[in-house]
């Protein structure tokens, strides 16, 4: 069934049709009943039936769900979106560069978003998208993708030129593998205040969360090496940490 039959059996012009399945106030009230009868009397209704969504449509696209961190941010930015009179769609990349830009092609095709909200964006933006992008994240602005950027290399220098002060030298850091902007500010910032990275002090492994922290330190007890003071990549893995250090038995902060 195409348009243009459906308008000869409704005796009106295909941009009449058109209008009366977007809702149009062209179109009176007669004749779209009158349309919409024929369309679902000839079962063409729901492909050609697009109906106006009053509320502005956000889309939230964030790597996952499972962490405070992140289950926090969505819900921070849906709540402000919905106190505008906005509603949030929400997404999550699985940390997957692939699967992050099939989910935007399909925000602004089918699903029409008026915008784009991206929490840590993986991997580069194309610069190209016809409806406004935020990314909160590390780097800056993108084309016509805006950034919101978290400073967390000032907090990072910071903490290191504290520990520096503390005759602290040998200093280590615990993460895994979605850590890896984490790391390079760490690296940036010891290599800043003339500090070693000592890999025998940097565990890196595949758990998550708390398990990250307690097997990290884990693998460090077994090699029978710990630094002073150990960076934990985020606040899950630092409770691991702590748990580990406590049952060696060590003190922490001692």
């Amino acid at each position: 069934m195409t348009l243009s039959y459906l308008a000869k059996l409704a005796q009106v012009s295909v941009s009449t049709v058109s209008k009366a399945f977007s809702d149009s106030s062209e179109v009176s009230a007669e004749t779209k009943a009158k349309i919409i009868k024929i369309a679902k009397e000839t079962g063409c209704y729901e492909k050609y039936y697009k109906p106006i969504y009053e509320k502005k449509l956000i889309a939230v696209i964030c790597p996952e769900l499972l962490g405070v961190h992140y289950s926090q941010m969505v819900s921070c930015i849906e709540r402000d979106i919905a106190a505008r009179g906005g509603t949030t769609l929400i997404a999550v990349s699985n940390f997957s560069a692939k699967l992050q830009a099939e989910l935007i092609d399909y925000f602004i095709k089918f699903a029409h978003a008026d915008g784009i909200i991206l929490i840590e964006p993986i991997g580069t933006l194309k610069t190209n998208y016809k409806i406004p992008i935020v990314q909160i994240a590390l780097n800056g602005d993108t084309g016509n993708v805006h950034s919101i950027t978290m400073e967390i290399g000032d907090a990072l220098d910071e903490a290191i030129t504290l520990l520096k002060t503390h005759k602290h030298s040998k200093i280590g850091f615990v993460g895994e593998q979605h850590t890896e902007n984490e790391f390079e500010y760490f690296e940036k910032h010891m290599s800043k205040n003339g500090l070693p990275v000592l890999s025998k002090y940097i565990p890196i492994n595949d758990h998550r969360f708390y398990d990250c922290g307690y097997y990290g330190v884990d693998e460090m007890l077994a090699r029978g090496k710990l630094p002073t003071a150990i960076f934990a990549a985020y606040s899950h893995v630092a409770v691991g940490v702590v748990q580990r250090l406590h049952e060696a038995p060590l003190r922490s902060p001692e």
